[in-house]
């Protein structure tokens, strides 16, 4: 837990919005004193934000229901959606992730998984709605906050208690427990499997990786891919991968590097900066790589966004 920079009430609703060191907001419930939600992502994750000479300031449009914030050289709004009551939901906390499972052998149903900051995750057949089966508190009180499907059976969640569990599709049974914080508790960001190795990333600059060994063993020790601290100078937000040789991964500061999975060497490296006034609002947040487009030296596979409102696509060979 980080420090609380700014307070503001919504007194309409008796709530109070909260924003800490981390670039964390949280909603409140003044009378249970309890946390309603946990947003992240809504500032710029660099850290010049909190300590610029235009620090950020908050105010609640109660009226209009909305909070408006300035950060750096941006202004924005965020409504709050009207209180609805009698509603049916799929979850008591708001889904922070979902992943399509695929038919498999042993898996007999198309299916989807969502998650929330209950901790909780649940599994949908598609084509009925049916919940097939839930796994209440799986991470304790923590939120889950990434998650990924290993196919033909698994499930990995990671959770801001710094932890990353496997878990069996078909009897939802706790197969690992990786600790993925070296000091406590982490934000974790992405997981992804490739070749009989979890990595996760979020909030540091290296990039966590569980091998096969420690998968098949009580031996968790964090290891790092090779290079990783010379690469990126900020914390890294997101990665993707795609079989059997294209690992990106992107960070606060725009910047994005293309790795060769197999030997864990960087390939090249990528910057999103494309003039001064993007420097401050240059975090790369998704990427997603085309897949029919990788083969092709002319075409561009990569496609990266951020809070600036950029769509960027890249081209692997060049």
């Amino acid at each position: 837990m980080t420090s609380v920079t700014h307070v503001i009430l919504n007194g309409s609703r008796g709530q109070l919005i909260s924003l800490s060191m981390d670039k964390t907001f949280r909603i409140w419930d003044v009378q249970r004193q309890a946390c309603l939600q946990r947003l992240t992502g809504i500032l710029a994750k660099g850290p010049d934000v909190l300590y610029s000479p235009v620090p950020v300031t908050l105010l609640f449009d109660e009226p209009k229901n909305r909070l408006i914030m300035s950060s750096n050289n941006l202004l924005s709004i965020m409504d709050m959606k009207p209180e609805m009551k009698d509603r049916i939901l799929s979850h008591e906390k708001p889904i922070t992730c979902a992943k399509y499972i695929g038919r498999t052998k042993q898996i007999p149903f198309y299916q989807v998984s969502s998650a929330c900051q209950g901790s909780t995750i649940t599994l949908w057949n598609i084509d009925t709605g049916q919940k097939l089966k839930q796994i209440t508190n799986a991470h304790g009180e923590s939120e889950i906050t990434a998650m990924v499907i290993d196919l033909p059976s698994k499930l990995l969640s990671g959770s801001s208690d710094g932890t990353i569990k496997i878990w069996d599709i078909n009897t939802t049974a706790c197969h690992r427990v990786l600790q993925a914080g070296r000091e406590g508790p982490v934000d974790i960001l992405q997981v992804l499997c490739i070749k009989r190795r979890v990595i996760a990333v979020g909030w540091e600059r290296d990039i966590c990786v569980f091998r096969d060994k420690q998968l098949m063993s009580s031996d968790f020790n964090i290891t790092l891919m090779s290079g990783v601290e010379k690469e990126h100078s900020e914390d890294i937000m997101c990665a993707v991968y795609h079989a059997p040789g294209h690992l990106a991964t992107a960070s606060t500061n725009g910047e994005i590097v293309l790795w060769n999975p197999n030997s864990e060497n960087k390939i090249m490296k990528l910057d999103s900066r494309s003039s001064q006034a993007m420097k401050t609002q240059s975090t790369v947040e998704m990427m997603i790589i085309l897949e029919t487009r990788i083969e092709n030296p002319n075409a561009a596979a990569l496609v990266t966004c951020g809070q600036n409102g950029w769509v960027r696509f890249w081209n692997f060979h060049s």
